[in-house]
Parts: C-alpha cells; structure tokens; sequence
C-alpha cells in the first residue's frame, strides 16, 4: 500500500535522522522497507531544539520503534470510497467519499491539525463535507470539528452521536477539569520539550495548533442505527466501553470496521490512572465481541494504523476481547481471596500467550495499572482489608519516622545513591522521596534528595516499554529540577484544554452548583455574603452564599443581597473556561453591577474567594 498519493507536513526521507537512542547494549533496529515508506523524520512531530542532547533521549528500543509509525501524516487509502487520515493528530479520522459528498468519523483534536486534514481530502475530491460522526465525546475525536464546519456552515453538516452524549461533555467542564487536566497534561507530556517530548503511544502529539471546539449533535443515535448517507450504507452500534457514548460504525458494502477507541495495538486501557468514569470492562468485551460477528475486511481503529485480512483481523479481536477478559476475571479473584490492591496488582498478570502478542504490549497504559484501576471500580475502593489503611500516619509523619529509622537525612540518601548505582531505581527514588516528602527548604540534604530522585525517574524513563509512564515521570523531573512548579503550570493551560462552547451545554443551576470545589475555604472561612446574579438572555436569576468556607446554590431570586450583578450566559462561560478575567468584563462593562463604586468592591470581593 503506498502512502505517498497526499501531500503531508513537511518532507524528508528514511536517512533522516532518527530523534531517539537506544540503550546501551540494545540492537539497533534494522530499517525496513515498510518503515521507509512512513518514516520520514520523528522530528517533524517536534520541531523543538533538543533539552537533553542532540542525539535526542534514550528510550526503550521496543517502545522508540513503535512510536517511529507517527513520524507521517498520510492519508491512507482503505477502499475506493474509504480512507483514514493517520498521524495528523493524536486520533484517526475516518473519510468516506460518497456520491455527492464526503462523510467523517471523528475530527481530530485541534483546529488547526484538522485544517491540514482538511486540505489532504480537497487534493482527493472536491465534494463537500456532509456528514460527522463523533464516534465519541474525547475531544482529541471531536476537537477539530470546527475546521470542517464553520460558522457559516453550521446546520448544513449534519452532525451524529450518541444519544448519551451529554454527560461526558458536562464532566469535561465540571470542577473535576484541573484533576482531569493533570493527569492529561502529564500522560501527554505536554509540559516536556525538545526530544524529551515523544508524543503518545496512542498517537503525535503534535505541538502546533491550540484551538479545541466542539459542536453539539444535530441527531442523536440510540442502540442500532441503519443510515444511508451520500449513497453510503452504515450501520451504527451504541457499545457502552471506552466511554460511555461509544459508537461502532460498520460499512457493510465496504466491508468496513470503525472500531472507535474500543481498542488498538496495545494492552488494554479497560483502566486508566485517570479514573475514567465512564469507562466499562464488561463493555468493552461486549463490544470487542460484537465486533467479531461482523465480516470485516478492513479494521480501522481510533488510534494507530489499519489492518487488513478477515483472520488477522479476528485474531487481533479475540486476542484484545481475551485480554479484557483476563484482566477483569483475575482482578475480582484477588477481591474475592481478600488481597489488597497492590497485592493484585503485583499478582496479576497477562498469560504468556497474551504477553508476548506483539499487539499487546504495555505501549500505552502498564497493566498493574489497569489492575489497580479495575480493583477501584468493581468493588474495592480505596480500602484493601488492612485496617492499618483506617489509621494510616501522614505522609510527612511517616517519611519523618523512615528516615529516623534510616539514621537521619544523610544515611536515607546514602541509601538510596547506593540502590541508584545497583540499578534499583524505585526503591531509589522512593527512599530519596522520604526526604523530598519530610523536608523543607531549610533541610541541606532536600537539594541533593531532589537530585537523586530526578536520576532514579530519568533512569526508570529510559527503561520504560510505556510512553505514557515515561511522560509521568518525567513531568515530576521538570518539579524536582526546579524547571517549573507543574502544580501551578497546568491551571493557566485549563483555557487551551476545553472552550466556552462547552459550558453553554451545562445548565446554569449545574455549572453554579458545581462552584463549591473553586471556593478557597481558609480565605472565607469568616464571610457570610449573598451575590445575586441575573442572566437576561436566558430568563434567569438565581443566587449564591458564600457561608464561612461553604457555597449553597439559591434557585431563585434572592430577596436580600450583598451585591447585585447583571451578565450574559456567555460572559460567565468565559470566566468559568480561563478565557476571560472578571475585573477586564467589569471594565468593559460585560457585567454590571447593582450600586456604587463600593458596591463594585464588594463584587470583587465576593468572587475573589473563588478560583477562576
């Protein structure tokens, strides 16, 4: 299959030198023919000046290999009427041609990468776009659909999802957004630069482009659909799994799998250390198992590359369906012998058979920590059956006695550089982290026990088969350098991460409701205010007290206020997105405030004590 028919982002060849290296003693790998015709250069994903050497960060051999297929963009043929736009963004995007115009599955996750996808189907065909399909509501699936519905377009492309759509894109908004955004910016490695910067095993993560969008379907689908669109036939499966608004798509004409993000060509992410709510290991079985019933030909996943071959194609399923399976059987056995969370996950682990399968390596997510994740969810909780997990000392209590018992700051980190020079690195950076964890600034020895820890993490980086544990850890190098405080980073990047259109889908009464974890707690703990608020353009008035460190949400006018204020929808969707500052609307007058200068005062005041 050649991939040369589209013109991609930028130009090289297969001697263009590779941004990775190898450990030492590791072979090198061979290049391939294959690997000729879709490599080019991984630094086309990073066009950044290197941060460590030039020669680019040692990884994994397994792991720099597997990310080597991202290097890219290429639109690539599947049939006559499909194709899949690969390593433009970190999603796949499905194009169909049909008779008198063009339908997509998912749009990628910026706008600005979605244009380049874009302008690789108008070098195909001028037929207009027609049809999305948001296969679900990850916005690296359908942060790009602005650039193929613009304004003036809307209401003419008709856009599809499922009918359980909402709840995932009001979770997206909700105050849980900074927790959901560290732990994205920190498994992306959003943070990291130059060559350290290696993208996901999901896909590139490339780092121009910065505008997210998100239009709201126009026609929501429920457990089956059958549709023709453009002449095209499809069939639409709702499959609860990897989000809870899944969608398969299957082209019976063209014996056509679109497998959304139910699975890819590695272990399974039935778990996530992001703790995704709406994700299912019974479903994605279910669905792995529908899937197997449809005689497809081509199988495109959400992420990473086609396959093709109705065997090959029935061996990847069985082998992904016998994996989830595994993992969630042999989990809830540890829960039922009564063994805590980290004895199943150090229990649990994939069959040989099942590990040594090459589409199921730990590229993505490690399995321990899917067992830990299942543990949570199918019945565990944070407690495991020690009662000493109901009286557990203070970190900085505990790290205080370790290092007590160690013979003080100095023998702790003399221990943990002998266990770095053994090569025992966790055990290394954990004994370095009693320190970092129990002193302050005023200790000597926190410098050098922030040192050691950084040197562990880059070492367990180096070695690491999972791109996204090699971005964990060294996002928490970046802290324990003093490159940056990631903590205090990653809020100022909330704006770039989800747009206003997304808070205009939360009622009002829901979104103020959910004002409580901004509310700094210490800093009101002595105020009792009531602010009254009124929303013309939607009819509204409502209210809120601040009650000495505690929010309660008022559904209807408030007949006594501290402070009366008179604002759009869309002004508040701005402060609640990061997109806007309360004092700049005052001054532009975007919000107005009932009184006197004073009266002003007491509004700034008032939302002062909240984060925004």
């Amino acid at each position: 299959m050649s991939l040369s028919l589209v013109k991609a982002n930028g130009s090289g060849s297969c001697s263009a030198g590779r941004r990775f290296r190898w450990r030492e003693g590791e072979r090198k790998p061979a290049r391939s023919l294959w690997l000729c015709t879709l490599v080019v250069s991984f630094a086309l994903v990073f066009p950044f000046p290197a941060t460590s050497s030039d020669e680019g960060p040692v990884l994994d051999e397994g792991l720099g290999r597997f990310l080597e297929r991202y290097a890219q963009p290429a639109l690539i043929p599947i049939t006559e009427r499909v194709s899949l736009a690969f390593a433009f963004d970190l999603a796949n995007v499905v194009v169909i041609e049909g008779d008198d115009g063009v339908i997509l599955i998912d749009t990628g996750w910026k706008v600005e990468l979605a244009r380049e996808i874009r302008a690789a189907i108008a070098e195909k065909t001028d037929k207009p776009i027609v049809a999305i399909i948001y296969s679900h509501g990850h916005l690296d699936h359908t942060g790009g659909v602005r650039a193929f519905v613009p304004p003036e377009r809307e209401g003419e492309v008709e856009i599809y999802a499922s009918e359980h759509w909402r709840r995932y894109q009001v979770e997206r908004v909700s105050s849980r957004l900074p927790h959901i955004a560290h732990r994205l910016v920190a498994q992306a490695g959003l943070l990291l630069q130059g060559s350290e910067a290696i993208g996901m095993a999901a896909g590139p993560v490339r780092r121009h482009g910065k505008t997210i969008s998100y239009i709201p379907p126009t026609t929501t689908l429920g457990d089956y659909t059958e549709l023709v669109i453009a002449g095209v036939k499809m069939e639409i499966f709702y499959a609860p799994s990897e989000l809870d608004d899944e969608l398969i798509v299957w082209l019976p004409e063209e014996k056509v799998l679109y497998a959304a993000d139910v699975l890819t060509d590695v272990s399974p992410f039935a778990a996530t250390p992001r703790f995704e709510e709406g994700r299912s290991v019974d479903g994605l079985i279910q669905a792995i198992e529908m899937m197997m019933e449809l005689p497809a030909d081509h199988l495109l996943p959400g992420h990473s590359l086609p396959l093709a071959g109705s065997q090959k194609i029935h061996n990847f399923l069985q082998a992904n369906r016998d994996a989830n399976q595994y993992l969630r059987d042999q989990t809830i056995r540890q829960l039922a012998q009564n063994r805590t969370r980290e004895e199943a996950a150090a229990a649990v682990k994939l069959p040989p058979h099942l590990a040594d399968n090459p589409d199921l390596q730990e590229r993505y997510h490690r399995v321990s920590w899917v067992v830990r994740g299942l543990y949570t969810k199918l019945g565990g909780g944070w407690y495991s059956g020690d009662p000493l997990e109901m009286l557990r000392l203070s970190p900085q209590d505990e790290a205080t006695r370790m290092i007590a018992m160690a013979g003080g700051y100095g023998a702790t980190l003399d221990r943990s550089a002998t266990a770095l020079a053994s090569g025992d690195l966790v055990w290394a950076a954990q004994l370095a982290g009693y320190v970092v964890t129990a002193g302050s600034g005023e200790v000597p020895e926190i410098a050098r026990a922030r040192q050691l820890r950084a040197r562990a993490f880059r070492a367990l980086a180096s070695e690491s088969p999972s791109a996204n544990e090699y971005s964990y850890l060294l996002t928490e190098v970046l802290n324990l350098e003093g490159v940056m405080d990631v903590n205090a980073t990653v809020p100022g990047l909330l704006g770039g991460l989800v747009s206003s259109d997304m808070y205009s889908l939360v009622p009002t009464e829901d979104l103020l409701r959910d004002m409580g974890p901004r509310l700094d707690s210490e800093r009101s703990q002595d105020v009792v205010m009531t602010l009254g608020l009124s929303f013309p353009d939607r009819e509204e008035e409502c209210g809120l007290i601040v009650r000495r460190g505690v929010i309660q949400y008022l559904p209807e006018r408030p007949e006594k206020a501290d402070v009366r204020a008179r604002l759009s929808r869309a002004t508040l969707d701005a402060v609640m997105s990061g997109q806007a500052r309360w004092s700049d609307l005052l001054t532009a007058g975007r919000v107005k405030v009932s009184g006197d200068e004073a009266t002003r005062a007491d509004f700034e005041r008032f939302v002062s004590y909240f984060d925004f």
